[in-house]
């Protein structure tokens, strides 16, 4: 009886443990295939160039604001787990998870695509910082794929004509949609209102006025809303935009005592280029509306 058992058993035993080395090697591989990225944007320029080459793995959920986002510790071992983390430059929460990689040892290569971007000042609750919203410009969206390429180009060698092919013709997309967002842009209303100053740099590439509700991170008080009532009236603008992630009350309270048109913009979005596409023909469409 005991010999049956042993018969029936042993080769069970061998079976589970080949099943758990494959998952074992399986996750293994995953992990050493995978790049992790802070937001969504920076997966559409990764892919874009390395296409299924890796994994891309996005820190920042769909729907949570990167200024205020903290990593949970789960997020962190996957995130040492990675063949490399890849980094915007400019988000809040960036540094501080730096540091708590530091402090877990991790050894994990960390890259950063803002090499090489001039940043804008703003002011902050701790002074002048950076305006973080690098990727909402054409023209950083092109020296963040360009960093990018280097980027991939230093993890994975043996590949990089493949990925200087596809760099090429992202840089020649992102080229495109420059032209035509100047074409949108030239007779589009200059002024625009915005419930978080998302849109700094891509006001500067094409001249635009650029009137934030929300400052410091902080949500308007009640004297704050009236000079934006006032200012809303002043400036003639069309539309008030605002992005998913934050509450639509005090925007609907502007948008009712002014008329003006609400409209959602995500800069969050893994399409952020089409996202800018389709902020540069709402900002166009208004003026023949009043017509």
């Amino acid at each position: 009886m005991k010999t049956i058992i042993r018969q029936h058993i042993l080769p069970l035993a061998a079976m589970l443990l080949c099943i758990i080395s494959a998952l074992s090697c399986d996750s293994t591989d995953k992990a050493a295939d995978t790049l992790t990225v802070s937001i969504a944007p920076q997966k559409h320029l990764v892919t874009a160039i390395a296409g299924d080459r890796f994994r891309i793995a996005v820190l920042v959920p769909k729907g949570m604001n990167p200024e205020n986002y903290d990593p949970a510790p789960k997020t962190l071992l996957q995130l040492s787990e990675s063949k490399a983390y890849i980094r915007m430059g400019s988000l809040p929460f960036e540094k501080t998870l730096g540091e708590k990689l530091s402090e877990t040892g991790s050894d994990i290569p960390t890259f950063d695509v803002s090499e090489g971007i001039e940043t804008i000042k703003t002011e902050g609750p701790h002074g002048h910082d950076a305006d973080p919203h690098i990727w909402m410009s054409m023209k950083n969206a092109e020296t963040i794929a360009v960093n990018t390429l280097g980027i991939l180009c230093q993890i994975d060698p043996d590949r990089k004509d493949f990925y200087q092919q596809r760099c090429d013709s992202l840089v020649k997309a992102i080229r495109d949609t420059d032209c035509r967002i100047k074409e949108m842009l030239a007779d589009a209303d200059k002024t625009f209102i915005i419930y978080h100053p998302a849109m700094t740099y891509f006001a500067r590439d094409y001249g635009l006025q650029q009137i934030a509700i929300e400052k410091d991170g902080k949500e308007p008080a009640a004297s704050d809303l009236v000079t934006h009532i006032k200012t809303a009236k002043l400036t003639g603008a069309g539309y008030l935009f605002i992005q998913p992630e934050f509450d639509k009350r005090n925007a609907s309270i502007i948008a009712e005592e002014t008329g003006l048109e609400m409209k959602e913009l995500n800069p969050l979005a893994e399409d952020f280029t089409g996202e800018m596409l389709r902020f540069a023909a709402t900002l166009s469409d208004y003026p023949q509306k009043q017509q």
